[in-house]
């Protein structure tokens, strides 16, 4: 315990985790087919069609063959995709791609899509409510008959 105490085992701990690159903590299955997305981050609150965020982020795609599955004893979704749940965000499209090229991974970047803009009349709310009748209205036979 006295190595603990004195910082050694930190010291030991770092040198080690500085040899640890994203590549090297995976097998080689998911290397193979590993693909990079980069694309720009959507806001997730609803304040219309053009908030994007100035965050790029980059996800890696599904790998062929990882299904999901549940488990049976806690009803949690597994997957065998490590990769699968894992996003990671930059400030500029050039710092995901230049990660991307930096750790070999395959990457495709995604521009946003600028709609246009969309043009509408708006009118006063209660004329939208108002049910203007367009047919006469409908006569029963029992009505009829009285």
């Amino acid at each position: 315990m006295s190595h603990i105490r004195n910082g050694r085992w930190r010291s030991r701990v770092c040198s080690q985790t500085s040899m640890l690159t994203p590549r090297t903590m995976l097998c080689d299955s998911c290397l193979d087919s590993c693909h990079y997305a980069v694309s720009a981050h959507r806001v997730s609150t609803q304040q219309g069609k053009g908030a994007t965020s100035v965050l790029w982020r980059a996800e890696f795609e599904k790998i062929e063959g990882a299904d999901r599955w549940t488990n049976p004893l806690m009803g949690w979704t597994s997957t065998a995709d490590p990769l699968s749940n894992t996003s990671l965000s930059f400030a500029s499209k050039e710092e995901a791609i230049e990660y991307a090229t930096r750790y070999g991974y395959k990457y495709t970047v995604f521009e946003p899509e600028h709609s246009k803009e969309n043009l509408r009349k708006f009118s006063a709310y209660g004329k939208s409510m108002v049910h203007q009748w367009r047919h006469k209205i409908p006569v029963f036979d029992s009505d009829s008959s009285k």
